[in-house]
């Protein structure tokens, strides 16, 4: 029994320790890891920060900062849509939140966060899309 619960301790410390591996899109020089789905969120948001974590569960915890950004001649709310994508050890889309829909005033911040399902995920992707896309790519 005591065996049994020391496996279990060393399994989950080592776990919790695993490091957490970011995703990013090669067109955004910023190196965050965030993924805009159209043209327009990129003009209209700003990502400021972010944070990643394993808890002791195993699973992931991501919190991110963004900030609705100045348009010409508009002062309405930026309607945006994201989505956290989890990867696996072998960098394939493994678990995903649903798309969630914020309102962003300009100038106004906003953290948003998420957590994967599977235990397994070592990587995250934000990604982020407008209403005002027009299309958009599949993601």
């Amino acid at each position: 029994m005591i065996r049994s619960t020391l496996i279990f301790l060393s399994l989950l410390a080592f776990t919790a320790c695993s490091p957490v591996q970011t995703v990013t899109d090669p067109k955004n020089p910023s190196g965050l890891p965030i993924y805009f789905l159209d043209d327009h969120a990129a003009a209209s948001i700003s990502f400021l920060n972010h944070r990643a974590e394993r808890l002791p569960s195993g699973h992931l915890s991501i919190a991110f900062t963004c900030q609705g950004l100045y348009e010409k001649k508009s002062e309405k709310p930026v309607v945006i849509d994201w989505r956290v994508v989890f990867f696996d050890r072998q960098h394939f889309p493994a678990d995903e939140t649903e798309w969630h829909t914020e309102y962003l005033l300009p100038g106004e911040v906003k953290m948003l966060q998420a957590g994967s399902i599977r235990t397994d995920c070592t990587g995250f992707q934000v990604q982020m899309r407008t209403s005002a896309g027009g299309k958009r790519k599949q993601g």
